[in-house]
Formats: structure tokens, C-alpha cells, sequence
């Protein structure tokens, strides 16, 4: 395999942040919302141009009730299934023989509704932007490397949460 010599570059800084989370999938949205409710500054960096992730480009199918036909998960996602429903856009949380329940979202209805969500939380969203390394001090995760069409920079943060997908 032929290979080529990148040279070593000083990066610049895009921004400083609390907490960066990689990846605006069904997690990254929960983690941004989360750490905005701690009082955080957020950024979340996605490679799209929509959130949603699975939920919007996979199977839409989620499950919020146990084995005994009970509400497990609540919450932030219950908060974004009812906001869901108030577009008609999920239905109810409803029991399964084979997978133990099933929620039922329509996948264009999700990224408007997350977009919304995130928007009005003040979490700061980076579209088109990819995760492309780590600075680290010693052992210590500083930041990541983003490429855009801004070109390579750095976003340094105080949390990086990984929701990419690919960890």
C-alpha cells in the first residue's frame, strides 16, 4: 500500500465548551439534553445534516416497557415521545410478544422534533462536522479534532461523551 507524509500543523481552536458530545443519534441527544439540564454549556457535533440518527435512518422502532408490561424508560426520551405524539408523529407504547414492547416513530417527524428540542435546550449543534481525533495531555482527554468545511480544527472540552456509534 503506497502511503503519503502529512506533515505536523498547529490546529486552531473552534471553541471551548463544557461538554461535547460526538454523534446526534438517539444517546447524543439524550446526553445533550441531560448535561443542559446539569447547567452545562453543550456542544454536539453530528456528520449529518439531521438529527436522529437510528431513529430517523434505521429501524424506528423503540422499546419503553419491561417484561412485566411496565414503564421502564422515562424521562428525557418519554419527554421526545410526547412531544412525538403531539404531532402525531409515535404511537403509544404498546406490549410485544417477541421484542416486549414497541414505540413506533416516524423517522422525518423525529429530526424536526429533536432539531426543535435541542434548539430550545441552547445546545450548541455543529452540522457536517466529523470526528477525526483526540488531543490529549498525558492521559487526560482535552478535546477532539473536527473536519468541516471549515477545515481541521480542535474543539477543546472539559467532557467529551461519545455517541458516535463507532467507539
Amino acid at each position: 500500500m503506497k502511503t503519503v507524509f502529512e506533515p505536523g500543523r498547529d490546529i486552531p481552536v473552534m471553541k471551548e465548551t463544557d461538554v461535547l458530545v460526538v454523534g446526534g443519534g438517539p444517546s447524543g441527544l439524550m446526553a445533550a439534553m441531560a448535561a443542559v439540564e446539569d447547567g452545562l454549556n453543550v456542544t454536539l457535533i453530528e456528520s449529518r445534516s439531521f438529527l436522529g440518527g437510528n431513529m430517523t435512518i434505521g429501524l424506528p422502532i423503540l422499546g419503553f416497557l419491561g417484561q412485566k408490561g411496565n414503564q421502564i424508560i422515562k424521562g428525557l426520551p418519554q419527554k421526545l415521545i410526547d412531544r412525538l405524539k403531539a404531532v402525531q408523529a409515535s404511537s403509544e407504547h404498546r406490549p410485544c410478544p417477541l421484542h416486549m414492547s414497541l414505540t413506533l416513530v416516524e423517522p422525518e417527524a423525529v429530526k424536526t422534533v429533536a432539531l426543535e428540542m435541542l434548539v430550545e435546550s441552547k445546545v450548541d449543534l455543529l452540522f457536517y462536522t466529523f470526528f477525526a481525533g483526540v488531543v490529549m495531555d498525558g492521559d487526560e482527554l482535552k478535546g477532539v479534532i473536527v473536519e468541516s468545511k471549515a477545515g481541521r480544527q480542535v474543539i477543546l472540552a472539559k467532557t467529551v461523551i461519545d455517541c458516535s456509534g463507532d467507539a
